[in-house]
């Protein structure tokens, strides 16, 4: 598109009794109250943080009051784990912005960092649809004020982040689409709290594929690439499945006069065991390369360590902005993207989890919106690639997608 250079069924709700932790101790926060009657406690916690700034801020111990609240106020609701994701994500971020230069203070538990490995090891294990009670956002709070009493949240974001949970609340375990289960093509609707979002998806292992990139050109091109459809760089280099790959110039847009079917990334050309484009690695880009079956993410395609003997060994990579995920979390990048990648259209993308690689079309969504629909699909680290106009998906013979535009690039998936 534009070039940017710089339903399963759900599981019995699930309790975790992680290493056994001490009843919390609600201590005074800034809105806390030892009110007995639950409504009563609630009204008169809301009507406090109503009185406040959406400046001020809330301690740890008025996040873990809320969640006593909403524990006792129905023990048995349920929460989908994309949901809680989706929700505990923002707060975290929340509560590490607003905590920035407070001294922590020690942990009240001597276990906590074992139990908060446990509590997440457990989630993980959990598919996207399976459900958590309110005990278990619950144990979360408990963790976050156990690991560090210190943290503070700006109210504002304390309102917001607690109504994304209270929706995951409210929507409970009930019927859930099938969110990535199924390996090759699928077609997903990815319920947020940031909204609904349709997803094409190509899924595999990434022990039975090879992911490949490749070009039109095979040297550095800046203006008239070679560009061709999708379908025929699966032809050319035998692949099961593909899609678009970079950001490029394309001919209907009349500021690419001079600069048609160029694209200003570095890409790895497979086939030819060389990068395209490669003084494009020194950018403020993300990038992915695989050598065999292993990837890497970077932040910064400068990051790529090269020696004076050339390159790390890869067998695949490609630059484009921005790296969406790292490591599960979502790459904050909104001050650095250009204006069309905060509009809503189809936003591309590749990802792994460490056992699968992702491809992904992403409709409705905006750069960011892409980035919590991957973290909900349980993608670990991925990178933002073209969409819009360009979209194109292809697998087993047809397209899924597109053909979109004519691509100078593509990212391609190939079987033994």
């Amino acid at each position: 598109m534009r070039r940017f250079a710089a339903v399963v069924s759900a599981a019995a709700v699930i309790v975790f009794s992680v290493i056994a932790a001490p009843e919390p101790a609600f201590a005074a926060g800034r809105c806390t109250t030892t009110t007995t009657a639950v409504e009563q406690r609630i009204a008169e916690f809301w009507q406090c943080v109503g009185s406040l700034g959406p400046l001020d801020v809330l301690t740890a111990e008025d996040l873990g009051q809320w969640a006593r609240n909403v524990i006792e106020r129905a023990p048995t609701a349920a929460i989908r784990v994309r949901d809680f994701r989706a929700s505990t994500a923002p707060m975290q971020t929340a509560l590490d912005r607003a905590s920035a230069g407070i001294a922590p203070l020690p942990p009240k538990t001597a276990d906590v960092e074992a139990r908060i490995a446990l509590f997440w090891q457990r989630v993980n294990a959990l598919g996207s649809c399976d459900p958590l009670t309110a005990t278990d956002l619950g144990q979360w709070a408990l963790n976050v004020i156990d690991r560090d009493p210190s943290r503070r949240i700006f109210v504002e974001d304390f309102r917001a982040s607690t109504a994304g949970m209270q929706a995951g609340l409210d929507r409970g375990s009930g019927p859930c689409a099938q969110v990535a289960t199924d390996l090759g093509f699928s077609n997903l609707s990815v319920e947020l709290p940031r909204g609904t979002f349709g997803v094409y998806l190509i899924k595999e292992r990434l022990a039975d594929v090879t992911v490949r990139t490749v070009t039109g050109t095979t040297v550095d091109c800046t203006t008239s690439c070679p560009a061709k459809p999708l379908a025929d760089y699966a032809t050319q280099w035998s692949a099961y499945a593909g899609m678009n790959g970079t950001y490029l110039c394309p001919p209907d847009y009349a500021s690419c006069a001079g600069k048609v079917n160029s694209f200003d990334y570095a890409v790895y050309h497979s086939f030819l065991g060389r990068w395209i484009n490669s003084a494009n690695l020194n950018s403020l880009n993300g990038m992915v390369t695989f050598n065999g079956k292993t990837p890497k993410f970077f932040r910064r395609s400068y990051e790529y360590a090269r020696t004076a003997a050339g390159a790390p060994a890869v067998t695949a990579g490609i630059s484009n902005y921005p790296l969406l995920l790292s490591g599960g979390s979502v790459v904050d990048s909104e001050a650095e993207q250009a204006a069309y990648q905060k509009e809503k259209g189809t936003k591309g993308s590749i990802g792994t989890d460490g056992t699968y690689v992702f491809l992904a079309l992403i409709s409705g969504a905006n750069v960011t919106d892409s980035a919590y629909v991957l973290q909900a699909l349980g993608v670990k680290d991925a990178l933002n690639v073209d969409g819009g106009g360009t979209s194109a998906m292809y697998i087993g013979g047809s397209y899924k997608v597109g053909p979109g535009r004519l691509l100078p690039n593509a990212i391609l998936l190939t079987k033994p």
